[in-house]
């Protein structure tokens, strides 16, 4: 596994101010390109009034996510940590159980770092184009969900509510054309299903 393919990205993320302390609560969103396609700015508007800072890294497994822990997730004081791993484990050839035990250490790490953090793990969206996966996909959520339930900081949400239309499939209307990646329309949704996450977390 070739943990230095993200060198360039995550040293310009470290770059990046941290965003300062205010009144609003710190989400530290962290995971793949579903969150790095968002940007930092634009996640900052969708997500308003939370303050924001994004540390998504584009392809990255939960593995990677894993490996530069220390580097992107350690060093912010967030009130939430927003994971996102899973969707490029599939198509890498990593098992359900492969996702969950990284994803597991990420939160032990996380809440030794910071006990006070809440831990907000978002399910892996169904996409147009991964659709030969969906199997798989919803066994990373189904064991996702009860890691969750097993730990009182940690919160679950699928993404099905909002992606799926009423016949089980993805809503393309959603994607950018390469059926990955949400578009604008696709983050509104998002943006708004995690504020509620974001609010059950914090016991709101």
């Amino acid at each position: 596994m070739d943990f230095t393919r993200y060198d360039q990205e995550i040293a310009d993320l470290k770059k990046r101010p941290l965003p300062a302390r205010i009144s609003q609560p710190l989400v530290l969103l962290y995971g793949s390109s579903t969150f790095t396609f968002w940007g930092h700015e634009r996640a900052s508007l969708d997500l308003a009034p939370y303050t924001i800072c994004n540390h998504g890294f584009g392809g990255s497994t939960a593995a990677d996510a894993l490996m530069q822990f220390d580097l992107l997730v350690k060093p912010v004081a967030y009130d939430i940590l927003a994971l996102y791993e899973g969707d490029n484990d599939m198509v890498e050839n990593f098992s359900a159980d492969d996702v969950l035990h990284h994803m597991n250490k990420i939160i032990h790490l996380a809440l030794a770092a910071r006990p006070q953090g809440k831990i907000l793990i978002v399910g892996v969206k169904p996409s147009p184009c991964r659709m030969q996966y969906d199997s798989l996909r919803r066994a990373i959520n189904q064991r996702l969900e009860v890691l969750a339930k097993r730990l009182p900081s940690v919160v679950f949400v699928s993404l099905d509510p909002i992606l799926l239309k009423s016949n089980g499939q993805p809503d393309e209307a959603l994607f950018l054309p390469d059926m990955l990646h949400l578009n604008e329309a696709g983050y509104a949704r998002l943006a708004q299903w995690l504020k509620a996450g974001f609010r059950q977390a914090l016991g709101d």
